[in-house]
């Protein structure tokens, strides 16, 4: 059938033979780590290999009369639709009991693996107990203790809150500790883009350690309470002076850095809020919006009367906001 040779897998000093065979010797294996295969992308490999002619090496093992595949799957069903008659191998001297540690440890090195899959694959794996420890696992595996604990835990709260394929292994294992609700309140503010995927971990941190009015604020949506500011905020123990705190950063809308030195000045002493030009400048702003809001369901005589003078109007709420803007400032940067 072809030419026979050995080679040595220097990883796992295992010798694999090398044969080209008929590719309807192989079967699939029961304990393939992938749960899918996309139609579209295996044509796509299928059109390549009748292209360039060539398929890279399948790793299978010796299964009755035939050879059971232990990775390439995907590469075998784009032969078969390519309409192979052989296809090439590399056959491993794999027993029953490695065949899913041994799937998953190449399509780990080929990076084949959704993160679904791969929580799926390791949890399976840590299930047959024949690991004492998650640091023995991920010895076998080629990864650290900590990998295989996040994929571990990552595999069973998507399993328990059915968290969608999109959400990545890293958004569940460092949400790990929180409650259901606020996870599900981090996904949602990571998906609207509110919060980047590699700042989650300290996100749900500061979210662990906050009072629960401090919580309910950095979990709304578009909040102005920003994991720095929050942090701020619990360094204040009452929750009653934590409350107003919050409400006013949001109704004054002050941004990350004014909404630090605030906090910082009211930190110590007496919580002051009373009614200033700066809150002035902004209710004149918002009537102002409100008019606009009001005069695009006017008709079209009503308008009219107006429409010469809309551009001075659009010129005063200008400088409106830059008064404001100054005056906040000021304020904020008085000692």
């Amino acid at each position: 059938m072809g030419k026979d040779c050995h080679e040595a897998d220097e990883g796992r000093e295992m010798k694999m033979e090398f044969k080209i065979v008929d590719i309807d010797d192989l079967v699939p294996n029961p304990f393939q780590p992938r749960e899918g295969f996309d139609k579209e992308s295996i044509g796509e490999l299928a059109d390549s290999i009748k292209s360039v002619g060539e398929i890279q090496p399948i790793i299978v093992r010796k299964h009755k009369k035939g050879y059971q595949i232990i990775a390439g799957e995907r590469r075998w069903r784009a032969a078969k639709f390519a309409r192979l008659k052989e296809v090439p191998v590399l056959i491993k001297d794999t027993a029953e009991e490695n065949v899913l540690l041994e799937s998953v440890i190449e399509n780990l090195h080929r990076l084949d693996l959704t993160s679904v899959e791969r929580e799926n694959a390791v949890y399976e794996l840590w299930k047959t107990g024949r690991w004492k420890t998650q640091e023995e696992l991920g010895k076998a595996l080629g990864k650290t203790s900590e990998w295989v604990s996040a994929n571990i835990g990552a595999a069973r709260i998507r399993k328990e809150e059915k968290i969608p394929a999109d959400v990545s292994t890293r958004i569940i294992d460092s949400t790990a500790t929180l409650e259901r609700e606020e996870r599900r309140q981090i996904i949602e503010k990571v998906r609207r883009e509110e919060i980047p995927e590699k700042e989650v971990r300290e996100f749900a941190k500061v979210v662990k350690e906050a009072s629960p009015t401090v919580k309910e604020a950095i979990l709304k949506p578009k909040t102005r309470i920003t994991p720095k500011v929050a942090e701020k905020i619990i360094e204040v123990h009452e929750e009653a002076k934590q409350k107003a705190i919050i409400d006013y950063i949001q109704a004054q809308k002050l941004d990350e850095e004014l909404s630090l030195k605030f906090v910082e000045q009211v930190k110590e002493g007496p919580l002051t809020l009373e009614v200033s030009k700066t809150d002035e400048a902004q209710e004149i702003l918002e009537r102002f919006n409100r008019v606009y809001i009001m005069m695009s369901g006017w008709g079209y005589n009503e308008y009219m009367i107006l429409k010469n003078r809309w551009d001075e109007v659009l010129q005063i709420l200008d400088k409106i906001e830059a008064k404001i803007k100054e005056l906040r400032e000021l304020r904020f940067n008085e000692p």
